[in-house]
């Protein structure tokens, strides 16, 4: 895995390795991870790279359409974390809903919206990591693969 490491993409590609491989333990157990709640916010990530766009100076999405739609997302995040991670998110995003008065290409809403993604994507990176990290055979794969980068 390359700096920086995405866990999640990972998942995906070891589990049609592991899949080919006959070793299906490995690759059921992965699987099972895409259900967990928490990936939910892979959606999110892509949702606030639309909304992003839709904010442009040239885009022509109504800003209310833009400010409903970072609601929902707000709601899907409920829906998926708990704890921590729930609340810093949540926040982020309704920082976010409130810089959609500021217009399009505004700075704060640029600063917003990269704070919101990279949050999201270290709360995925995280989940995937430990639950990644948390069956032997998959530790030891990544770290066969890590060992081979380096070499």
């Amino acid at each position: 895995l390359k700096e920086p490491a995405n866990y999640g993409k990972a998942a995906k590609r070891m589990y049609n390795l592991f899949r080919y491989a006959g070793q299906h333990a490995e690759a059921v157990y992965l699987r099972e991870l895409f259900d967990e709640p928490a990936t939910a916010l892979y959606g999110v990530a892509a949702l606030l790279d639309t909304l992003n766009q839709a904010m442009k100076p040239d885009s022509t999405v109504d800003p209310d359409d833009v400010a409903a739609q970072a609601d929902r997302l707000v709601i899907q995040v409920i829906g998926a974390l708990e704890g921590a991670d729930e609340e810093e998110i949540v926040k982020l995003l309704l920082q976010l809903r409130g810089t959609v008065a500021d217009g399009p290409g505004s700075e704060t809403w640029k600063r917003n919206v990269k704070a919101a993604r990279d949050r999201v994507f270290v709360t995925v990176n995280n989940f995937f990591r430990s639950r990644l990290t948390a069956l032997p055979a998959i530790q030891a794969f990544i770290e066969e693969a890590q060992q081979a980068e380096e070499d």
